[in-house]
């Protein structure tokens, strides 16, 4: 009886163990890491490997035209540039097992103003659970300061909705919000873009598939 408890007893410690292992691989894998940056017409996306294992069946959608796929080894990385029209470009990196990874890219020019270039990215978004967006805009004019307001929003919860920030020449500014998306399918996010010194007052909106 003492042999069977001590058996009982070392079954039990080795299935936590394993349990724990199990949830010590599940934090240490991070994800696809995919990394944007616009150059003028043009954007360079970056994807990192950074789980330890081989992530297969990757490609990247641009307006719903599929690229080549490819693999990844662990820490492994690829750089594809991908040409963009005037207007708006809709970008999805997909990979077997990873969360979506989602990109618009909105090329725009300002009446009484130089070249201003909008994108937005975010992770896979889900009904009623936080997740961080990421508006990116980039300068090619005079530095400015610029105001960026989360509006007009009934299909999200936003609580930070206003930010301010100094966009230099030839540089772009990252305007993060955390939202909570209420209503599944494809809604619109408004931004409201505007410095009143300089008379810029505009409205821009991104499509985000929420699942």
């Amino acid at each position: 009886m003492f042999s069977k408890k001590i058996l009982q007893g070392a079954l039990l410690i080795f299935l936590i163990l394993v349990l724990v292992s199990v949830l010590v691989l599940l934090f240490i894998n991070k994800d696809l890491d995919v990394k944007a940056e616009l150059k003028e017409d043009s954007l360079e996306l970056k994807m990192t490997n950074t789980q330890n294992h081989i992530i297969t069946n990757i490609f990247v959608t641009l307006n719903g035209e599929k690229g080549e796929n490819f693999s990844l080894n662990p820490g492994e990385q690829k750089t594809v540039n991908i040409t963009l029209a005037k207007g708006k470009n809709i970008l999805e990196v997909n990979a077997a097992g990873v969360q979506k990874f989602y990109k618009e890219v909105d090329l725009k020019d300002f009446k009484g103003f130089n070249y201003l270039n909008f994108n937005i990215s975010y992770k896979e978004l889900k009904k009623d659970i936080s997740t961080e967006i990421m508006l990116s805009i980039c300068n090619t004019g005079d530095d400015i300061g610029l105001t960026t307001e989360v509006y007009k929003n009934e299909g999200f919860e936003i609580n930070d909705t206003e930010k301010t920030k100094i966009i230099e020449k030839d540089k772009c500014e990252d305007f993060s919000f955390i939202i909570i998306p209420k209503l599944q399918g494809t809604n619109k996010i408004f931004f409201h873009i505007f410095n009143e010194a300089n008379n810029i007052d505009e409205e821009i909106n991104f499509d985000l598939k929420v699942s």
